[in-house]
């Protein structure tokens, strides 16, 4: 499974692709790699953004785009975002998956 992490921040310390990118990346995925499962889309938020959540809608509105272009339901795709510091607005906002690894180990 696969998850197509798209940068939603506009941040250059942040990888992913570009939010125009996302559907011929998730195109290319589910027609020319039969080895691998889009499952979804992720982002992480700008960091220390007293407010995520526009980041989190605009991985929303990637995730209808490429659901249209690949003619599947919204929610086969998961939407990965929000980490320790905003995963409860996270949540609300659909995400399907969190990772929240600092909460339970502590700092790096």
């Amino acid at each position: 499974d696969v998850y197509v992490q798209v940068c939603t921040s506009g941040e250059e310390s942040k990888s992913g692709c570009e939010p125009g990118e996302a559907v011929g990346i998730a195109q290319h995925i589910s027609e020319r790699c039969p080895a691998l499962r889009l499952a979804g889309l992720m982002t992480i938020g700008k960091l220390d953004d007293p407010d995520p959540a526009p980041y989190f809608r605009a991985l929303k509105d990637q995730r209808r785009a490429v659901a249209q272009a690949l003619g599947v339901e919204e929610q086969a795709l998961g939407l990965s975002m929000g980490m320790s510091s905003d995963f409860p607005l996270a949540i609300r906002e659909g995400s399907t998956n969190v990772r929240v690894g600092s909460t339970i180990f502590g700092a790096r």
